[in-house]
């Protein structure tokens, strides 16, 4: 299982114990989000979050001693607010047929996927994971939920394929998703490709996980 800071680990280990110290590490960091994707990682500042919290910077230094420690936790708040969604739509769908279950799912990563919180962050994210480690620690995070996560509930879909090829096409399935993030967060791609790539990509992903 993937385990992330929560806001609840994220103040046990700095020792904001009390709810107004949680409540403005909360808003801190979602004044942070709104920094890193109107003004990127160059334009991501101590200063520049701590005016949009309307704070002074040694109180945000107080919570986040620096630049790399609020971005690893604006990185954890957003995965683990990911997998919050993606966990409720997995326990929404629970008995529906294995197949259909899987496309529902599949269908709202999609949706994720499409999302400007996530197609900004992703293009940031990626041009800064060769020279920061933890942001690279935090996209192989969530490649390793999305596999894990597909792998899970394909396996019933077809009992004539094996756990092992299963593995091999969640794998591929990850791959294109991928791929599709990197063409829909393109802003030259236009709507009618975006459509086009979106229906071959649930046919293609359908066929994975149905057909021996």
């Amino acid at each position: 299982m993937i385990k992330i800071d929560t806001f609840d680990t994220m103040q046990i280990k700095k020792s904001f114990t009390t709810l107004k110290g949680q409540e403005r590490v909360k808003q801190i960091l979602k004044n942070a989000e709104i920094v890193f994707l109107t003004k990127g990682y160059s334009g991501f500042s101590m200063r520049g979050v701590a005016a949009q919290s309307n704070i002074s910077l040694s109180t945000l230094q107080h919570y986040f001693q620096n630049k790399d420690s609020l971005l690893k936790a604006l990185l954890d708040k957003l995965i683990f607010d990911y997998i919050q969604r993606i966990e409720i739509l997995i326990n929404l769908n629970a008995n529906e047929p294995p197949l259909h279950r899987f496309m529902n799912i599949i269908t709202n990563i999609i949706y994720e996927i499409e999302q400007p919180v996530i197609t900004h962050t992703f293009k940031e994210v990626f041009s800064i994971s060769d020279h920061l480690p933890y942001v690279y620690d935090s996209l192989s995070m969530i490649q390793k939920y999305n596999f894990e996560l597909i792998y899970k509930i394909i396996l019933p879909i077809h009992n004539k394929i094996s756990s092992e090829e299963y593995k091999e096409r969640a794998i591929i399935i990850i791959t294109q998703l991928n791929g599709y993030l990197v063409q829909y967060s393109n802003k030259n791609t236009d709507e009618c490709y975006r459509q086009f790539l979106r229906n071959i990509l649930l046919k293609n992903i359908s066929r994975l996980v149905s057909e021996p």
